[in-house]
């Protein structure tokens, strides 16, 4: 039913004047994830729908140097590179995680030992070190790249199954150019073109905590971002607040995650459980591709027993 304001009290028609006099907007559409926990949930607001073709790392040429980077935007991280040798090298539970920030590769060309530059392909092979990525399906991944041309990278990866146990290394050729990187997901040890996502709901290791805690990041890659209407409900918001202040995630903030400065979910000693900290919150969501439009974005509850998070949106 239409809402005028013959009848209401000045202070409400006010309201309604400031904000254009705005009819409530449709009922949302309910997302239900499966469990964060167990996997990572990446999600679409312009296709509605879940999506899997997320990348761990990118094999490129940049400026003449063969370049490894990190996914950082998904929350892909690893160690710093390693000696020894790989078939038996162990995690080692006490070496910090580290993501790319800009063009400060953790990776990048570390792997390269320059004296083995062939001149006649332009190929260059490896150094010996090797790496610890936690890839975007939560698996510790052992890494070394053999050898790089324009071309080609040529790789080694076993996932751990525990710190001292991994699966059957695999040797896989991954075809690239200087004009087209190859974007490798190791789940299905494949190059392929990834999927678009704006809103990345997973499981990450938190600073300060002996567990893996639920957290809500932004695809920094392509530039979504939030802005946060904390005074109307998300029926009422039909469109962006002139004023609004945006929120992004960078390589070294990410003020939606957990222990961030707008964090979403988060440990209530009260309750002494995690939960959904502002259930009634409205995020406006920029998706940051050009020429599609704005979301209003609800994180309606965590449920801490099964890893599900319920969340309700809508196009502006």
């Amino acid at each position: 039913m239409a809402r005028g304001t013959a009848n209401f009290p000045a202070v409400a028609a006010l309201v309604l004047l400031v904000w254009g006099c705005e009819e409530p907007g449709p009922p949302g559409v309910q997302v239900t994830t499966p469990s964060i926990e167990l996997a990572p949930f990446y999600f679409s607001l312009s296709s509605g729908a879940a999506v899997t073709a997320v990348h761990d790392l990118t094999f490129k040429l940049e400026a003449g140097i063969y370049t490894v980077a990190l996914n950082s935007a998904a929350n892909v991280s690893s160690t710093a590179g390693a000696f020894g040798d790989f078939a038996t090298a162990t995690v080692d539970s006490t070496a910090a995680i580290q993501y790319d920030v800009g063009t400060d590769y953790v990776i990048g060309s570390g792997w390269m030992d320059l004296s083995t530059h062939d001149p006649d392909d332009n190929s260059i092979s490896t150094n010996g070190s090797f790496y610890f990525v936690r890839s975007t399906g939560y698996d510790i991944v052992k890494f070394m790249v053999l050898s790089a041309s324009p071309t080609v990278f040529h790789i080694l990866y076993a996932t751990m199954i525990n710190d001292t146990t991994s699966s059957a290394a695999r040797d896989k050729t991954v075809a690239y150019s200087e004009q087209e990187p190859a974007h490798f997901d190791f789940s299905r040890n494949l190059a392929s073109t990834p999927d678009e996502w704006h809103i990345g709901l997973i499981t990450a290791p938190v600073p300060g905590s002996p567990l893996p805690m639920p957290t809500v990041i932004l695809n920094s890659g392509i530039g979504t971002r939030v802005g946060i209407i904390t005074n109307r409900s998300f029926g009422d918001v039909t469109a962006a607040p002139a004023d609004l202040t945006w929120l992004e995630d960078t390589d070294t903030n990410r003020p939606l995650s957990f222990g961030g400065s707008r964090e979403v979910i988060a440990y209530r000693s009260s309750e002494q459980k995690v939960v959904v900290v502002n259930p009634d919150w409205v995020y406006i969501v920029d998706p940051g591709t050009e020429g599609v439009d704005l979301y209003k974005l609800r994180f309606v509850s965590y449920d801490q027993a099964t890893g599900i998070v319920e969340l309700e949106y809508a196009a502006l």
